[in-house]
């Protein structure tokens, strides 16, 4: 080292405030398809996620289970249809929000997808109609998802 960069070495140690060392997780924890760590076994609920079916999808059967439950009783009990209680009014209500809002995501991506299929039809023709002929050919894999 040259021996006046030593002598300027402690000015140039000099830290401004908030210029110290930062340390930061580049990590962080999301549960996105993975169990809370408090949930119960972490182990079993992953393996579920994994392979059995997302929250999303269990509560969806849930859902659609708790209304066919709801409509047996209804029949059984014709006042359940004019005046039900506040708990059940509320679970069909977002019963309601739930469909209503997989409907409009479900709009939003057929939207989505058009638009990019135009675009790529506009832009690359060919290549536009080897997708199509790939999604026409291939089988619909849709059913074996969990």
């Amino acid at each position: 080292m040259q021996p006046w960069l030593q002598m300027l070495s402690p000015m140039l140690n000099v830290r401004l405030p908030a210029s110290g060392d930062i340390m930061m997780d580049y990590r962080p924890w999301t549960n996105w398809g993975e169990a809370e760590p408090s949930a119960g076994n972490p182990q079993i609920e992953d393996e579920i996620f994994r392979q059995v079916a997302l929250p999303g999808k269990q509560l969806g059967r849930l859902i659609d289970a708790v209304n066919i439950l709801i409509e047996l009783a209804a029949s059984d009990h014709p006042n359940l249809r004019t005046q039900p209680p506040q708990a059940i009014s509320e679970f069909q209500s977002m019963s309601r929000q739930v469909i209503n809002k997989k409907l409009d995501l479900q709009h939003s991506l057929r939207s989505e997808a058009q638009r990019a299929l135009e675009q790529l039809r506009s832009a690359d023709r060919q290549a536009f109609n080897a997708l199509l002929a790939q999604y026409q050919e291939a089988p619909d894999r849709s059913a074996d998802q969990p």
